[in-house]
């Protein structure tokens, strides 16, 4: 069975011996999205022959490798294995975003100067990296979805995509089930499901969608799209969504999500009679010790930090979050930093650099005890941070010329997780 020809590249016969490829890596180009699913497995082992030959999908023509193929297609089975036959299609949605916001981070180094746009919009790459952009991330999910039979359309707001489930039923607290469009943002969702928060742009409606473009009384216009999205879209009711997420296993059985308990314990932090400084680290260290993974997801991990610094018992002179590189780091890779001028007038610097991870004992159920790896933050001063760290040129060009933590008086936090009533415990 021919995959279709490619210009240029070789029309490969699934359904002969792939060994009569080998060596033609360069010459072949595959389309997966176009050879039927029960033909996966042969594309597998084509790339076992082949491992270098292109993979390409449908919607921006962008390529992977065959080993990101693989390894994407693998952690598609699983989740896909994890789908109860009994859900609803709802509740599939959640499941899937979810996962997604677990796998996929926004990419850390969008607008910088190492940026690789390619690549964050390579269907296959983005999962097995881990990190991609909105039209990337929402291609993902679409993929996703109609790969168990769900349609959803790639929609383009202001320079910003999301997905729209034309024919989804949304339950109602009264017992009655609406069929309508409504909207998915996965990109907006990833912070909320890396931290177990809950999901504030899943299943809205348009105007829903249009609030969260309002930032300090300005529009960003992310979701402006009235050509699409002219129809009439339904959202689903706060109740109705946390029983969706209990039903299929992410929220707590009383319908708050597991961040209440961090979100619980930060407050506790807060409230504290010590020191900012001595503050701020056990804040760290509650993100540490809560989520260990925090320092690969920078955008998420970002946003969350707010949440945790961002408390009126906590004042600051001047507070910073952001991302610079290590000098001697030739791909200048993203390390999430927190710059603040304590109740003492210290200019401390906290960097959860991956290069600084320190070896913990974790005890076994068998008693063995095995090395592995523990991050947290590290804790500089202004001259040691300067030497060893640098910002990216167009985090310069944002602050005026200036580096971040140079501008005076600032409070320079992410824009957080909206996190409800329920899980702040406010």
């Amino acid at each position: 069975m021919s995959h279709g020809k490619d210009q240029g590249f070789l029309d490969v016969d699934l359904d002969e011996d792939l060994s009569q490829y080998q060596g033609l890596d360069e010459l072949i180009r595959i389309r997966p999205q176009q050879i039927p699913l029960e033909k996966y497995d042969r594309i597998m082992r084509l790339v076992a022959v082949c491992p270098n030959l292109s993979v390409c999908d449908n919607i921006m023509g962008t390529k992977s490798t065959g080993q990101e193929f693989v390894n994407a297609e693998n952690w598609i089975k699983d989740v896909i294995s994890q789908i109860q036959d009994e859900w609803t299609d709802l509740q599939k949605v959640a499941y899937i975003d979810y996962r997604i916001g677990k796998k996929i981070s926004y990419s850390p180094d969008f607008e910088t100067e190492v940026f690789d746009l390619y690549s964050a919009r390579s269907l296959w790459k983005i999962i097995d990296s881990g990190y991609g952009i909105c039209d990337g991330i929402s291609q993902v999910e679409q993929y996703l979805l109609e790969r168990i039979g769900i349609e959803a359309q790639l929609v383009y707001g202001f320079e910003h995509a999301f997905l729209v489930l034309p024919n989804i039923a949304i339950p109602r607290s009264d017992g009655t089930v609406v069929i309508g469009k409504t909207i998915v943002d996965p990109t907006w969702n990833l912070a909320s499901h890396r931290y177990n928060a809950y999901p504030n742009l899943f299943a809205i409606n348009y105007e829903q969608a249009r609030e969260f473009d309002l930032r300090e009384g300005e529009d960003i216009r992310c979701h402006l799209n009235s050509r699409e999205l002219s129809g009439e879209t339904i959202g689903i009711e706060e109740e109705e969504l946390r029983k969706i997420y209990v039903s299929v296993g992410i929220a707590n059985e009383d319908g708050t999500f597991k961040i209440a308990d961090m979100m619980s314990e930060s407050d506790a932090i807060a409230q504290k009679d010590i020191p900012l400084r001595d503050k701020i680290e056990e804040q760290l260290r509650l993100l540490a010790k809560t989520y260990p993974d925090f320092y690969k997801c920078q955008n998420s991990t970002m946003s969350v930090m707010s949440n945790l610094l961002n408390h009126e018992n906590m004042n600051y002179k001047k507070i910073v979050v952001n991302r610079v590189y290590a000098k001697d780091d030739k791909d200048k890779e993203p390390i999430v930093y927190v710059c603040c001028i304590t109740d003492n007038d210290e200019e401390l610097f906290w960097v959860a650099d991956p290069r600084k991870s320190t070896s913990c004992t974790q005890e076994s159920s068998e008693n063995d005890v095995s090395s592995t790896p523990k991050m947290n933050f590290t804790r500089m001063r202004l001259e040691e941070f300067e030497a060893e760290y640098e910002c990216y040129e167009e985090d310069i060009e944002k602050a005026n010329g200036k580096r971040p933590w140079e501008i005076e008086n600032t409070r320079m936090l992410k824009a957080g997780l909206r996190i409800g009533k329920k899980e702040r415990g406010r």
